[in-house]
């Protein structure tokens, strides 16, 4: 099913994390059409409480990137 999600979608792991392992978070940037993989260090799976600075600046990246209009 996430092949079908047509939207940009911006796939967070934290290096520590027990639950997102990183082939699993490669394998959703491949099977997701308009995907990109942000990996938080000094993370583990809840990133926005253990590494805020680095989500939110990560986050706010990803916003102003998909935010850019597409030049033809």
């Amino acid at each position: 099913m996430l092949g079908s999600i047509k939207c940009p979608v911006l796939v967070v792991r934290g290096t520590g994390s027990a639950s997102l392992y990183s082939r699993t978070a490669d394998q959703m940037t491949r099977v997701l059409l308009r995907a990109r993989l942000f990996v938080v260090d000094v993370a583990g799976h809840a990133v926005m409480i253990d590494n805020p600075g680095a989500f939110a600046g990560g986050i706010g990246e990803f916003i102003r990137e998909i935010a850019t209009p597409r030049r033809p």
